[in-house]
Order: C-alpha cells, then sequence, then structure tokens
C-alpha cells in the first residue's frame, strides 16, 4: 500500500512543480482558487503543507532535487513568520473580513510539526537549524503572550486582536498546542515545555464524551460549556481524527495512560463510521465542508495509533480508494463521489499522504524514516 501512495504523492508532486515560484533560495506558490485570495503567496501553513509531501517524497525516492526544494520551501515557511512570533491564516474569514489576516494557532501547530520532520531528516545544515530554532522559541513566545485566555486549557484558536475576547473553545485547536508545546520540547530539546501542554491536555481529557459519547464536541460555548452545534451531532470526524493525529507526539514521549484509554475510545468511535469499502459515513459529520471530501486524516489517525487499536481493513481500504479513484496522473483531486475538490485540498492532500508515509510500518514510526536515510 506504502508503494501506491508514494505514487499518488508523485503526481501531487509532479503538479504542484508545474505551480513553482523560486526567488532567492526560496520556493512559494500563489493561489489559484481561493477567491479574493487568488494571486497572493500562500500562507506558511498551507507552504509546509506542501514542503512535507517534498520532503518525504525525496527522502522515499533519494530525489536530492526534490529535497532541495523542500529546503527552499522552508525557507520561504521561516520568513513568513508575523513579528510577534505568531504564523497567519492569509485566507478569506467571516471575522476578519477580505484581505485581513488572522493568527492561526493550527497554523503555527502545523509549522512546528514540519519544523520537526525538517529537523529529524538532517537534510538542514546548522544555520537553518538555528533559524528553525529560533523561529520556534518565538512561536512559543507568542503562544504564552497572546493566545492564551482566561479559561483554562483553552487557547485562542483565531487571535483577532485584543479587542475580540474568547466566547467559544475550539476543541481541535487546544489540540494543536500540545502538539506545538511537544514538537518545540524535541526541537529544543527542552523537557520542561511538555508541562506548558498540560493544562490544555487536561481540558481535552475533560471535555471528551461531554456531550456525545466516545467524542469531542466540535465546539462549546464559554464559560457554561454548552454545545454550539446547529447542526446535531455536534461531533466531526475530519476534527476527531485531526485531534487524536496532533496528540499523538504527546502520548508517545509521555505514556498518560489516561490519553491512551481516551484514544482508543476515539478511534473506537471513528471505526464505526468506516466501510471495508474504504468510505466515510458522513452521518457523523457536522461540518459540511467536510462531507465526502479526499479524508486521508482518518486512516493517518488511525495508522499513527495501530498500536493502540488495529483499524488495518479500513486503513487499507480507505487508502486503496483514494489512490486508485481520487487522483489522477496531473494531479487533479476529485471527492468521494467523483466531484473536483479545490486547491485546498490538493494541498491538505499532499501533506495528508506525506503522513501516511511517516506512519507507515514500512518505512517507520514519526520521523524515524528521516532519522534512517
Amino acid at each position: 500500500m506504502s508503494e501506491s501512495v508514494l505514487k499518488t504523492l508523485q503526481k501531487l508532486i509532479s503538479y504542484w512543480k508545474s505551480r513553482e515560484v523560486c526567488e532567492k533560495e526560496r520556493l512559494y506558490f500563489l493561489y489559484e482558487d481561493m477567491g479574493l485570495s487568488s494571486g497572493r503567496p500562500f500562507s506558511a501553513r498551507l507552504a509546509a503543507d506542501i514542503g512535507l509531501g517534498y520532503l518525504v517524497f525525496g527522502l522515499l525516492e533519494e530525489d536530492d532535487v526534490i529535497l532541495k526544494k523542500s529546503v527552499q520551501i522552508l525557507r520561504y515557511v521561516l520568513d513568513q513568520q508575523h513579528l510577534s512570533g505568531a504564523f497567519e491564516w492569509n485566507l478569506p474569514d467571516p471575522i476578519a473580513g477580505p484581505g485581513n489576516p488572522v493568527k492561526d494557532q493550527v497554523d503555527l501547530a502545523t509549522v512546528l510539526d514540519v519544523y520537526y520532520y525538517f529537523s529529524a531528516s538532517g537534510v538542514m545544515d546548522g544555520s537553518l537549524l538555528q533559524d528553525v530554532q529560533r523561529s520556534t522559541r518565538r512561536a512559543i513566545g507568542y503562544l504564552r503572550q497572546h493566545a492564551i485566555t482566561v479559561y483554562p486549557g483553552v487557547i485562542k484558536k483565531r487571535d483577532y486582536g485584543p479587542a475580540y475576547s474568547s466566547t467559544v473553545d475550539v476543541l481541535n485547536g487546544d489540540a494543536m498546542v500540545v502538539a506545538a508545546y511537544t514538537r518545540a520540547s524535541q526541537l529544543l530539546d527542552d523537557s520542561a515545555l511538555l508541562n506548558e501542554a498540560k493544562p490544555y491536555l487536561h481540558n481535552l481529557l475533560d471535555r471528551f464524551g461531554a456531550h456525545y459519547p466516545g467524542w469531542w464536541p466540535y465546539s462549546e460555548r464559554l464559560p457554561d460549556r454548552a454545545d454550539t452545534s446547529v447542526q446535531r451531532p455536534g461531533i466531526s470526524l475530519f476534527f476527531q481524527a485531526m485531534i487524536l493525529l496532533y496528540l499523538e507526539p504527546y502520548y508517545r514521549i509521555t505514556h498518560n495512560q489516561q490519553l491512551e484509554s481516551v484514544m482508543r475510545e476515539g478511534l473506537l468511535s471513528l471505526s464505526t463510521a468506516t466501510s471495508a469499502y474504504g468510505t466515510i459515513q458522513y452521518a457523523y459529520e457536522s461540518r459540511q465542508e467536510f462531507i465526502n471530501r479526499p479524508n486521508v486524516m482518518l486512516p493517518a489517525c488511525m495508522l499513527a495509533l495501530h498500536d493502540i487499536m488495529n483499524c488495518q481493513p479500513f486503513i487499507s481500504s480507505r487508502m486503496k480508494f483514494i489512490t486508485e479513484r481520487l487522483v489522477t496522473d496531473d494531479g487533479i483531486v476529485y471527492d468521494d463521489n467523483g466531484g473536483q475538490t479545490g486547491e485546498l485540498w490538493r494541498i491538505w492532500l499532499m501533506s495528508d499522504l506525506a503522513l501516511y508515509l511517516l506512519y507507515s510500518t514500512q518505512f517507520g514510526r514519526g520521523g524515524e524514516v528521516c532519522m534512517n536515510q
């Protein structure tokens, strides 16, 4: 299965190669179908998603040209960090309005996660590693100074500035902060940073099953913790898989038994929404934008946590479904019903396939693929 996934990743890389813009040893891409953002450079997070795909493909295929390009993308990502240390979401946002970027903690944690894989790969020279470490310190400084809320373990998932107080806890944002502190602890060799992740972890453990047994709610109103969903149940397959995947690095370091128990129950809930044919039951997805999309987050999180719960039949069938039916030779991506998806899903599929390969038992867990090259 890993071979077919690698070939699918190659199709996407061939597509992105046609859109590369290179300036001063920085490689980046311009939006094409993102509405008002078309023609603007990608955010750091989305560039990092593509950079991870280049990195993993280059390592597994021993392709020095692609590896060099992955480093050029990384340099672009470093340049995009805000002066505050944050990373911005520069796509249209309903609160910020057109053309107004917001500081997004999912972006920050994704970038630090990608930093970790680059660090483990050995492709960076000493000065670039130092740049990554400086960027990591600035990102953590931003979380400490600007992203915290008055509610313990609740982060501002999107930071619209001091004029906007936190009225909602979006749970996947808290999980991404756990991931950010975990990756920072590895990048900076500072285990004390794991302690700063604990309040967010405790909040996630407390809220699991609070409204729907076996599920995290998508979001809760503050301070009364009411379910905010308009369409019930207020759960999300995509976000549950994302939370599990990004809590995995913390679990591997700490071996937290309560977290392991919650992860097992969360995986069991996800498994009820899958079929032996690689399809997903979207009755469990309250977010309309995720329904029938080329979702690799589910099999990726299941593979990452396969020692907690074995979901191999669905993993194999889902990846077969995606590699054989959803990506054309020229890198066009379709949804589960055969409709063409937009640019954002082509970007996310790139990084999700790379994560799948990193967690593949054939190549090793986490960053080990990189270190073993």
